[in-house]
C-alpha cells in the first residue's frame, strides 16, 4: 500500500499531463476566434485603416492590400497582417498615435466595440484608456490620415466597420 506521500505526486503528475492532452486537443480556432475580418473603414473618410507605414497605422485609399487587412480576435486584440501585430494605444493620452507592434496581450492592446443603437455610433474604445480610435480631422482628407487615440465623442471620425462580422 502507498503511503500518502506517494501518492501525491503521482496525482498531481496525471492532473498535468491530462491538462495538457487537454489543452492539445482545442482546435485552434478555440485558442483564437475572430470576431471580425477584413478591412476596417472610416465613417468620415473613404479610407481604410492601414499599417504599412514604418511607425504608426493610417489611413490610405481601400485597395485590398495586405496592409489593410485586420482581424479583431476575442480577448480585444485587432491584428494586422504586415506587419504582423496588434494596434497599440501607448501611453493612451488624447493624440497618441496607433502603433503597430508586436502582440503582448498587455491592456493598451485591448479594444472593444461601442456599439449605440440611439447615437448611431460604433466606435472602437482601448481598454487602458478609455479612448477611443480617431481619424485625425486635420489629415482626414488626405492619404495617411493620422489615426489616434482621442476622448470619445460622436464624431463620425470616430466610427468605424469592419468589412467582415461574424454572429455568434
Amino acid at each position: 500500500m502507498r503511503s500518502d506521500q506517494q501518492l501525491k505526486p503521482s496525482i498531481i503528475s496525471m492532473m498535468v499531463l491530462l491538462i495538457l492532452a487537454a489543452s492539445l486537443l482545442l482546435p485552434s480556432s478555440a485558442k483564437a476566434q475572430t470576431l471580425a475580418s477584413g478591412q476596417v473603414l472610416n465613417g468620415q473618410s473613404p479610407r481604410c485603416l492601414d499599417s504599412g507605414t514604418p511607425t504608426d497605422t493610417a489611413m490610405f485609399n481601400c485597395s485590398g492590400s495586405i496592409y489593410q487587412t485586420w482581424a479583431w480576435i476575442i480577448g480585444g486584440q485587432i491584428i494586422g497582417n504586415s506587419p504582423p501585430g496588434c494596434l497599440d494605444g501607448g501611453n493612451g493620452q488624447n493624440g497618441t498615435l496607433v502603433a503597430m507592434v508586436p502582440c503582448t496581450g498587455s491592456q493598451s492592446q485591448k479594444w472593444y466595440w461601442d456599439f449605440n443603437h440611439w447615437l448611431g455610433t460604433m466606435r472602437i474604445i482601448n481598454q487602458a484608456s478609455a479612448r477611443c480610435l480617431d481619424a485625425d480631422l486635420g489629415t482626414i482628407n488626405h492619404n495617411g490620415t493620422k489615426v489616434q487615440l482621442m476622448d470619445c465623442t460622436n464624431g463620425a471620425n470616430q466610427k468605424w466597420v469592419f468589412t467582415s462580422v461574424y454572429q455568434p
